[in-house]
């Protein structure tokens, strides 16, 4: 499986200095690599591939795939890459993405999680409770933002705004997905479908502000078709890959396991803030070929930024600079 796609995605991390004695660095933010169509569409979707030459000859390398107006990244995808070849996607640009987690903790809201009591639902203020995904069949359809779960609480643009412009800030909402059993077995997949939207207080939908994930390549790569959304059109969610990296295939497995979310998505037309900060957002997702687990959906700000604590022996130094320069002020004083 290769791929490719037009798009470029990257929260920039600053480096922190503190006059010439040292400098504290930050670990590089997690990035998205521009990708562009694969060559090979062996699918009924678009598959998008990461393009890098390795000692002058050129390759492509499955990473993504086109849903209408959503771009989803495989994260094991990314993950291999780095592992097999440090020069294709260097941490020091698009961070280090083994180290990626999702869940209850890290820089995610739930919208869709495998309740197991100890208020796991449990979203911190502005954002509604997530909704209950462990589900007795094996189709599963659930709306969240807006007024729902509750009607008194509403979701606002403003505030979705607020919180992607909190540090470390963000240009898009990004969504995990974590799976519990994409292609467990042979032919078996885990399907999606939905749309994620904007209305009016009354509940009428805004004008070009409807983005579809869905199986129907309407919009393409980094374009928009207002959402045309198709819950018919399901996505599949294989579980195992093959991909080729620097021209040798590899097989790689989309179910990372619990906690590790397998795919990143969002629609590059998503841009928030041009819209009025009092309208609702919504999320509707359709989950079909469940087997009797849960799967996980967060709304995130893509990745964490984790950075370095300063040693005791350079704070040692830093104290001792500080105090220098005290004492050389009061001495100018007098």
């Amino acid at each position: 499986m290769e791929n490719p796609l037009n798009l470029k995605k990257s929260i920039a991390v600053a480096a922190l200095a503190l006059g010439t004695a040292f400098s504290v660095h930050n670990a590089a933010a997690l990035s998205l690599p521009t990708v562009s169509a694969c060559s090979t569409q062996p699918y009924s979707f678009q598959i998008l591939c990461v393009n890098y030459t390795t000692n002058g000859t050129p390759y492509e390398t499955y990473v993504a795939s086109q849903h209408d107006d959503f771009t989803s990244y495989s994260i094991a995808a990314l993950i291999e890459i780095q592992n097999t070849d440090a020069n294709i996607l260097p941490t020091e640009t698009y961070g280090d993405w083994s180290k990626l987690v999702s869940g209850s903790g890290q820089l995610d809201i739930g919208i869709y999680i495998k309740a197991g009591g100890g208020g796991v639902l449990d979203n911190p203020d502005p954002f509604p409770d997530a909704l209950d995904s462990q589900a007795n069949s094996s189709t599963f359809t659930g709306t969240w933002g807006g007024d729902i779960p509750d009607p008194s609480d509403v979701l606002t643009v403003g505030e979705v705004n607020d919180w992607l412009l909190e540090p470390p800030a963000a240009a898009y909402p990004y969504f995990y997905i974590d799976l519990a059993e994409p292609g467990n077995e042979t032919g078996s997949l885990l399907l999606f479908t939905g749309h994620v939207y904007l209305t009016e207080a009354d509940g009428d939908l805004v004008a070009n502000a409807d983005w579809a994930f869905d199986n129907i390549p309407q919009a393409g790569i980094g374009d928009y078709d207002n959402g045309n959304t198709d819950p018919n059109a399901w996505v599949a969610a294989p579980g195992a890959v093959t991909i080729s990296i620097n021209g040798i295939e590899t097989d790689i497995n989309n179910n990372r396991g619990s906690g590790k979310p397998d795919f990143i998505a969002y629609a590059p037309s998503m841009i928030l803030s041009n819209y009025a900060s009092d309208l609702l957002f919504w999320a509707e997702f359709s989950i079909a070929g469940m087997a009797g687990a849960g799967e996980e959906i967060y709304l995130t700000k893509l990745g964490s930024i984790e950075q370095q604590v300063p040693e005791p022996g350079i704070l040692a130094l830093l104290g001792m600079g500080l105090i220098g320069m005290g004492l050389a002020r009061r001495r100018v004083a007098r």
